[in-house]
């Protein structure tokens, strides 16, 4: 997990000095290790300087993408959408891989979410295309 900054607009903020250097650090993109080392603190102190940042909504939690198994992947959402629509799905798969500019070895869940996006827009069967998308995202979990 990793913390970046967030835009801050016109509202005033109270942050002691640990949290103030901290935030910096985030947004210098240092890794939780990086700043526990930079500002020598111990894990109760970072903690509650990173909370102070959240509470202000200073910064956002994420989570590093995880890439899955994209010949799994692939294979699935293939045959899962040829129940649909039948066999053009491996060709709409292909074509939504190569638009979305998707490496078909490397599938982030994030890319994997938006091609089950476009690829239900192409089913036009309410009832497939909801089966299609609850099938899916039970894969991206």
């Amino acid at each position: 997990m990793q913390f970046i900054p967030k835009k801050i607009g016109n509202k005033t903020y109270t942050l002691n000095g640990i949290s103030l250097r901290v935030l910096h650090l985030i947004h210098q993109k240092k890794s939780i290790e990086e700043i526990k080392k930079t500002v020598s603190l111990t894990n109760e102190k970072l903690n509650n300087a990173l909370n102070q940042l959240l509470e202000n909504e200073l910064i956002d939690k994420v989570f590093r993408e995880k890439s899955l198994s994209s010949k799994k992947f692939t294979n699935l959402v293939k045959k899962n959408l040829a129940k649909a629509i039948g066999p053009l799905a491996e060709y709409l798969v292909e074509d939504v891989c190569s638009e979305l500019k998707i490496d078909s070895e490397k599938i982030t869940k994030n890319q994997a979410a938006s091609m089950i996006r476009f690829l239900s827009e192409e089913i036009k069967d309410n009832t497939l295309k909801i089966n299609f998308i609850k099938t899916m995202n039970q894969f991206l979990k």
